[in-house]
């Protein structure tokens, strides 16, 4: 179940798989709200809020396996920036979108299950630049994924170094 040096563990492997199905939707019920209804699209940054939370108190107890031997130092580094940038996104953005409800005055509800409390003053103003924060914040995580799913790509058909693998299987 942990990270070993050859790959990823299936709990490693299970939320990065299951977090990016739920980004797909997620993206899909921001951009078609009036189809899939806003409280969706709520409640699945609520959950991913969760998940990432759960995810990188994984990632501190279970590290990642080493970079292939063969990646260059630049490579290296920009897998660190990367996956800071991952974490710092996938807090931000249901972050932000909170924060813009919260200076609305409206609930944040879990599938109508619960409502987060409102804690915060309703102000027009950090309404309005949440809600501008939270679309620059998309706009970063498509550009993210695209460089995150080229480099996946890259060093599948390219390298042919087995992270890929690692990340399906946990065998490197």
């Amino acid at each position: 179940m942990s990270t070993t040096a050859a790959g990823y563990g299936r709990v490693a492997r299970g939320l990065h798989w299951l977090m990016a199905v739920l980004l797909v939707v997620q993206w899909f019920s921001g951009e078609y709200d009036d189809w899939m209804g806003v409280r969706n699209h709520i409640s699945l940054g609520v959950t991913l809020m969760a998940l990432v939370l759960i995810r990188l108190a994984w990632r501190v107890t279970h590290p990642a396996p080493p970079p292939p031997a063969t990646a260059p130092g630049y490579e290296r580094a920009a897998s660190r920036v990367v996956h800071v940038l991952w974490y710092v996104l996938l807090i931000a953005m249901p972050l932000s979108g909170i924060l813009w409800r919260q200076f609305r005055a409206k609930a944040t509800s879990w599938f109508g299950v619960f409502d987060l409390p409102i804690w915060l003053t309703p102000d027009p103003g950090l309404a309005s630049f949440m809600k501008e924060a939270h679309e620059v914040l998309a706009t970063a995580m498509l550009v993210l994924l695209a460089l995150h799913v080229l480099a996946a790509l890259k060093h599948q058909f390219i390298d042919r170094d087995g992270v890929m693998r690692s990340m399906v299987t946990g065998q490197g």
